[in-house]
């Protein structure tokens, strides 16, 4: 099917689909860089250590592979050990990326926005293909996506959704149902709920259920066609 992705909603598609796979991989250092956009920085630097260590402890249950690598280690996008997920959200997040850059400045640019999409090998589903246009002065973004593509951007974006509330155990539902592995997830929640949010949070809860409502309407149009 065709998506319809409009304006700030490309933002919030190309966000979710870089947490998700990097959730996927083992980056679980990038959960507490982008907490420092939507928690008080003084109280989450207070709370660090006790989250880093649960979540080592979480990946070497979930992820195994890394054991002896530190919080940093993850494994590579086109690792053949990651999850086929990581692979196709990446691809679709290159080609969302790459043509929105292109034609907001066709000169080209330095960011890796601008870097020719390199598809995953593993990748089972046909490699996106998106195009933009102008529609009422701002950029409409189109997307050639097949139902499991459309899924993963949609489980990107309700993981989006739950890391912004604070909600891990319905982060992490979406990367397993080991419950050893939630059991320290809902101590990792349990600390990060006490940390206080900074203004932001309610908008981009805002905006990722905008997006998500926007994608189930085309998929409802689609169905009803």
């Amino acid at each position: 099917m065709r998506l319809r992705i409009y304006d700030e909603e490309i933002n919030v598609v190309i966000d979710a689909l870089d947490f998700y796979s990097r959730i996927w991989i083992g980056q679980y250092r990038n959960i507490l860089f982008e907490s420092r956009g939507l928690k008080k920085c003084g109280q989450l630097e207070k709370s660090e250590d006790e989250i880093v260590s649960r979540l080592m402890l979480l990946r070497r249950i979930l992820l195994p592979g890394l054991e002896g690598y530190g919080f940093s280690g993850s494994y590579g996008i086109f690792s053949d050990e990651r999850d086929i997920r990581a692979g196709i959200a990446y691809d679709l997040q290159q080609e969302i990326r790459n043509k929105r850059a292109y034609f907001e400045y066709p000169q080209g640019g330095y960011t890796v926005d601008f870097h020719d999409p390199l598809p995953c090998d593993d990748d089972p589903c046909p490699f996106p293909r998106a195009y933009c246009r102008t529609e009422d002065g701002k950029t409409a973004l189109y997307v050639d996506a097949v139902d499991r593509q459309v899924q993963i951007i949609l489980d990107s974006l309700y993981v989006q959704k739950a890391f912004v509330a604070g909600r891990f155990c319905e982060l992490f539902s979406f990367f397993t149902d080991d419950r050893p592995a939630l059991s320290i997830v809902d101590e990792i929640e349990e600390i990060y709920s006490k940390i206080p949010d900074r203004d932001c949070v309610m908008i981009r809860s805002v905006q990722i259920d905008s997006v998500i409502d926007s994608i189930k309407s085309q998929l409802d149009y689609d169905d009803a066609a």
